[in-house]
């Protein structure tokens, strides 16, 4: 009898150890426009086992393993990193192998359908058949394509109306607007992701001793260069052409600014309480002043190598709010060559100035209180100067109102 009942015992251990499936698949689709499928085990693999994990994402239609790259895999699961566009109007088969349970080998282990988590083309369709003209229907497809994003390098749209405390004699506040528009549409259909559109970027303040207005607009081309199965995802490359101009267009420069950005491994958890990334990258801005107020100053060259990181890391299991939020973005630029400009004195009397050949720092940093995935409070510090005057900011603190979002995916956003 005992021998019996070990027997039966131990079929129901083996039973459970090669019911070992995938709990769920969900796919996200990315601020950068890439699809990110966040898979978890049931039960938990072992941990010695999981270096040998190995997944990959099938597409049964197409008869085909759509290109990865596997990223943040533990006991309770992975996320596959796409390097092509996803169909939601599809069905994908997530399969996994390598790992084991309780010291045995699993079975391959198979979800049956991904399940994807944000507006898609068919939604999109259904909501503007609702409308009466073909223009409803246009608009509405966009605002249900509008996503939030993880930070201003990564947002379409960016919004930032921020006020802080000027000390002296008697405390003021002053306030000061940043905003970015930027609308990237694809260009062919391959998995090197090419973008290409227009974008705008304002800064203005009513203080002083702020950045002085500033006003940027022009073109990006963008791609991903490599897809590196590693320590890093991929590499991108992004050519921006734009003017830098004062707020009166009275001194204006043209840049052509090259960036290499190196994508490392996303910063996501299989429970999907916690997403973010760190994205080191470096380039060069090279251009000349076309007008300035001083003929000293008009026709002087600009050439800066720069390099710098981007952070951000949200929390998304919050009481209360979407989610709570860290952003940074740091550059270094050291200009090649004396850059000159000019300010004016209190008689609005025009003085030449000269910019160094010193590094320039530049860092901007927020905790970002998202009530949607879009729009929140933030509290930030700045630091640094940036072009085109490079007027030091020393440790400035702000409060205000962040709307930091992206359109839907660019390729459907240019079918």
């Amino acid at each position: 009898m005992i021998r019996v009942l070990a027997a039966v015992t131990m079929l129901f251990v083996s039973a459970a150890v090669h019911a070992q499936g995938i709990k769920s698949c969900d796919a996200f689709d990315t601020p950068d426009h890439h699809w990110q499928v966040v898979c978890v085990f049931s039960p938990s693999a072992d941990e010695n086992s999981v270096p040998r994990l190995k997944a990959y994402l099938f597409d049964p239609v197409a008869g085909r393993i759509v290109p990865s790259v596997l990223a943040d895999p533990s006991r309770d699961g992975f996320s596959l990193t796409m390097q092509e566009m996803l169909d939601p109007k599809r069905t994908y088969l997530v399969f996994a192998m390598g790992t084991t349970v309780q010291g045995k080998s699993s079975a391959d282990v198979t979800n049956g359908k991904v399940t994807f988590h944000a507006a898609t083309p068919a939604d999109a369709g259904k909501t503007g058949a609702a409308s009466a003209t073909k223009q409803a229907s246009a608009l509405e497809s966009v605002i249900a394509n509008v996503q939030g994003a993880e930070s201003k390098e990564k947002a379409d749209l960016y919004f930032s109306g921020t006020i802080w405390a000027v000390g002296g004699q008697d405390w003021s506040w002053a306030g000061s607007v940043d905003l970015k528009i930027q609308r990237p549409f694809s260009v062919g259909n391959t998995r090197f992701d090419h973008q290409f559109g227009p974008s705008l970027t304002l800064q203005s303040s009513n203080d002083p001793s702020a950045d002085p207005d500033s006003l940027k607009y022009g073109v990006q081309w963008s791609a991903r260069l490599i897809g590196i199965h590693g320590r890093f995802k991929g590499m991108f490359a992004k050519e921006d052409l734009r003017m830098e101009t004062t707020r009166d267009f009275s001194d204006r420069n043209f840049i052509s600014e090259t960036r290499f950005t190196f994508e490392l491994p996303t910063l996501a958890s299989a429970r999907k309480n916690r997403r973010g990334y760190l994205e080191p990258f470096l380039g060069v801005e090279a251009g000349r002043n076309i007008e300035a107020p001083l003929a000293t100053v008009d026709g002087t060259g600009r050439a800066r190598p720069l390099a710098g990181v981007s952070f951000a890391l949200a929390f998304t299991k919050v009481p209360h709010l979407q989610s709570i939020s860290i952003t940074s973005d740091y550059v270094r630029r050291w200009p090649l060559e004396t850059e000159l400009g000019y300010h004016a004195d209190s008689k609005n009397v025009l003085h030449l100035t000269s910019v160094g050949t010193a590094p320039k720092d530049r860092v901007t940093s927020k905790i970002n209180f998202m009530m949607k995935d879009w729009l929140g409070i933030s509290f930030g510090h700045d630091y640094g100067s940036e072009p085109p005057a490079f007027k030091l900011i020393d440790n400035k603190l702000t409060l205000g109102l962040v709307i930091q979002a992206k359109f839907g995916s660019a390729k459907t956003a240019a079918k």
